[in-house]
């Protein structure tokens, strides 16, 4: 397989290299037809075709070197006609080598549902002879003796991704390296890495993320040396100056260990130092160590899970980080965690594994200066041994970096949510909105409604405009008819009525539909939504419809910003693509039930058939007269079929064709939503620095745009003040202050606790300030609190409390509250409020004073 790959891209790369070499009359026709025929020829014979790509890989690099150290002059001179041909044939090389790399991890992924071990040994055969040693020293070389720029990071990158690779065969395999560089060519880089590291230290980058070639300096030698055998590692000596590079190397084997899928087996160096730690774990440290060779990554993902959930709920999102002290859980609560429930893991044995967290989080917060977080999966496996383990990673440990990047591009402009008459104003025309949105229309020009409205006049605003501190907001609103003034109430009414278009069934903006499993109301995410697919569009119609969903990225972004958050009830499908992380069938199948069920099917029979002891003949006729009926096409998220290749609803898929069926089936079912998710996360690193969002879970980046998925009562309670005065007796004049005590107050929060749902709690914070979501700590409220203060017009010796609707004042977060003594009255009373009151009209008018007492 990988042969079939190498050969393909070869096809691709040599004409082109011939056909410019012979227009440069630096190669005739003659030889360069002669020089295909060779490549061809010796092609399907691996040593032969490794011999004669390294030869002309070394004569062409040993010219280029001799040429620069002969050089004496500080500027190089213009490269002649020869020494371009040369370049472009080590550009050539270097090109091929890298995408055989990155299209080796793809047919290892294809190659592991059969005869895993065989295609481990193909493996590790082609890096043996595609990677020899003499290779490897030469690339050092060029690292070396290059100067600083994209050709010397490419081969850095190049010999990471040869070495950790071919180590990845190996350890699928078994048995001795497959491909190792010098132990004295070692040495030279270390050196080498170690003098560019002082130098950026003596220049303060001590205090800061290294410089991005630095970071690949450094990524290439834990490659090297995490892969050396155990004596090579010996055979390498460091000064304690440079024992930065041992913890470094040390943390990534950590890091590799504990983002296993099954079993986090933590290497026992590390857990004994956790011991030397922790005098009380000196006792049991037989029992500390079999505990945590058998906690599975599930309980891990929980326990953290548990300990952000504390960490959340303190009064600073720059408190101190949890203490084992703090970690307690109940015998409710543990039901909500399956996994430690499942495995009776005590409270004891939840604060022992604590502690290698704790450990484990402190070192990668270390490490994490070292990294270049702005690379792609499968580019550097220094970054990807986070982002693997970045669900055991604490946000505690998240939240300072973040914060940092946030803060170092923020720009310090905005109007204040507590200061108006300044900024920024936009008009927008709610009634036409609203008239659009009865008629169930699409806006095609995206003009109409208020998220186009609002694209419209926003769209050529620069990111500078978006960066934006907390708790500002980016422009004013002017509801075009409307009394209100802008205050934060119009601003937040706008956020959520965009957010309400995007997702409306009505399909207004045809960006956002309800999820297959939404639709069938079967399965989860029965409130998700995804993006309606991409299909026959024209190519204006395409870079319109991406423009949107880019828009849609840096709302995104400035709802982080300014913790305004959107209540975008987006599926994993969205979010894994905005964190860098990939989309899984296991996403899939929780937006569409049964989406692999042909697939599945597939692989069943061919499972059963070559377990069988019939003929190759007979297997391929059973096979073929099952799917005869499947065609290479399949039915998309938006109901939708469309065909996986040319003419494919009249090919049906047969015995050797059903691979290659899977494949395209799969990367259409994976890749539905790539071009929106794109466009979006262009939208989004506008905004803000995308590439620490790599660490992120996808559930972090959505709290972080949409807020806290539930509504939080405790953080509620504590953040509400009490305005006003009520009298016990309507009959007598004795008036005593509202408070918590107040009959009608503890009769709202006995509605608000046990009668009113979720959703309904949502609404209630919409209705009360035009957001349907809280922020997720006391420092997302920033100076507001939501005031319950005294309906005066209810008070009245002769009116009764209970005829009463409760009144709203969205810009300051306010309720006034009758004085209610029938909880069924008050219950119905606030839903037929919150379900007919979702626009702003006045909120100090007469007619609005009017309408609340109907």
């Amino acid at each position: 397989e990988m042969w079939v790959v190498f050969l393909s891209l070869i096809k691709k790369e040599i004409p082109r290299f011939c056909e410019k070499a012979a227009s440069s009359n630096l190669m005739t026709a003659d030889m360069s037809n002669h020089m295909w025929e060779n490549f061809s020829l010796s092609a399907p014979i691996s040593f032969q075709l490794v011999t004669t790509v390294l030869a002309e890989l070394l004569k062409v690099l040993k010219t280029t070197v001799m040429e620069r150290k002969k050089s004496s002059s500080p500027t190089p001179s213009p490269p002649s006609s020869r020494q371009s041909l040369s370049m472009k044939t080590v550009e050539w090389v270097l090109s091929v080598f890298f995408e055989v790399m990155k299209s080796e991890r793809q047919v290892g992924q294809n190659s592991v549902q059969n005869q895993h071990q065989q295609h481990a040994k193909y493996r590790r055969q082609f890096y043996e002879s595609l990677c020899p040693e003499q290779l490897l020293n030469v690339l050092v070389e060029i690292i070396i003796a290059s100067s600083k720029g994209a050709g010397r990071s490419a081969a850095m990158q190049l010999l990471s991704l040869i070495i950790n690779n071919s180590a990845g065969a190996v350890r699928r395999l078994g048995g001795n390296v497959a491909v190792r560089i010098s132990v004295a060519k070692t040495k030279q880089l270390l050196r080498f890495m170690f003098e560019a590291h002082d130098k950026q230290e003596k220049a303060g980058g001590s205090s800061k993320c290294f410089s991005p070639f630095l970071q690949g300096l450094i990524e290439l030698n834990v490659s090297i040396f995490t892969n050396l055998s155990v004596g090579d590692r010996e055979r390498v000596s460091f000064e304690e100056k440079q024992r930065w590079f041992q913890d470094l190397c040390y943390t990534y084997e950590v890091m590799s260990a504990m983002a296993n899928a099954t079993e986090t087996k933590v290497p026992e160096n590390f857990l004994f130092e956790v011991v030397r730690k922790n005098q009380a774990f000196q006792q049991e440290v037989m029992n500390f160590l079999n505990l945590n060779n058998s906690f599975s990554a599930g309980c891990d993902v929980e326990l953290v899970s548990l300990v952000n959930e504390l960490y959340m709920k303190k009064e600073k999102a720059h408190a101190k980080p949890v203490e084992s002290s703090e970690i307690l859980l109940s015998p409710q609560q543990r039901i909500q965690y399956r996994d430690i429930e499942s495995k009776n893991i005590s409270l004891q044995q939840l604060k022992w594994r604590f502690a290698v967290l704790s450990l484990f989080n402190f070192k990668v917060k270390e490490v994490l200066r070292y990294l270049n977080l702005s690379l792609q999966p499968g580019e550097s496996a220094l970054t990807d041994a986070v982002r693997r383990c970045r669900g055991i990673i604490f946000w505690s440990s998240k939240e300072q970096l973040w914060q940092s990047a946030i803060k170092a591009t923020q720009v310090n402009t905005g109007i204040s949510s507590s200061v108006g008459n300044k900024g920024f104003t936009i008009t927008i025309d709610n009634k036409k909105a609203l008239a659009l949105k009865s008629k169930k229309a699409y806006d095609k020009n995206s003009s109409v409604s208020v998220f186009g409205q609002l694209y419209q006049k926003l769209k050529n605003k620069p990111g500078k405009f978006w960066r934006l501190p907390p708790l500002t907001r980016a422009f004013k609103v002017q509801e075009k008819g409307f009394y209100s003034h802008d205050l934060g109430g119009p601003y937040r009414d706008l956020l959520t009525n965009i957010t309400d278009e995007l997702q409306s069934s009505d399909r207004i903006l045809k960006l956002l539909m309800p999820c297959p499993n939404m639709k069938s109301n079967v399965g989860r995410n029965l409130d998700g939504r995804i993006p309606i697919p991409i299909r026959n569009l024209s190519a204006y119609d395409l870079r319109q419809k991406l423009k949107l969903y880019e828009f849609m990225g840096k709302m995104m972004g400035l709802s982080i910003r300014t913790w305004t958050y959107l209540s975008l009830c987006l599926t994993s499908v969205v979010w894994k693509p905005l964190v860098l992380d990939a989309v899984q069938p296991s996403d899939i199948e929780a937006i569409s039930r049964g989406s692999f069920k042909i697939i599945e099917d597939i692989m069943k029979m061919e499972k059963s058939l070559l377990e069988s002891k019939e003929s190759r003949e007979e297997q391929m006729k059973q096979f073929n007269k099952k799917f005869r009926s499947v065609k290479f096409c399949l039915v998309g998220s938006d109901g939708q079929t469309f065909m996986l290749k040319p003419d494919g609803d009249a090919k049906s898929v047969t015995w050797d064709t059903r691979t290659e069926y899977i494949e395209l089936a799969m990367r259409a079912k994976l890749e539905e939503f790539s071009r929106q998710s794109n466009a979006i996360l262009k939208g989004l690193a506008t905004v803000v620095p995308y590439q620490c969002l790599s660490i992120f879970t996808w559930h972090e980046l959505r709290d972080q745009v949409c807020g806290r998925v539930t509504i939080d009562l405790k953080l509620l309670k504590k953040r509400t003040v009490y305005h006003g005065y009520y009298k016990p007796n309507r009959n007598e004049n004795k008036e005593v202050k509202v408070g918590p005590s107040a009959p009608h107050v503890k009769l709202f929060w006995d509605m608000v606790e046990n009668k009113m749902n979720n959703k309904q709690r949502s609404e209630l914070i919409f209705f009360t300030w035009g957001r349907t979501r809280l922020p997720a700590n006391e420092d997302g409220f920033g100076a507001t609190k939501f005031a319950i203060k005294t309906h005066g017009q209810s008070q009245e010796r002769s009116k009764n409390p209970n005829d009463f609707f409760p009144v709203a004042h969205t810009c300051f977060f306010q309720l006034d509250l009758p004085e209610y003594t029938n909880a069924d009255a008050m219950y119905k009373k606030f839903l037929y409020a919150m379900t007919n009151c979702k626009y702003i009209d006045g909120d100090e008018t007469r007619h609005a004073r009017e309408l609340a007492g109907m």
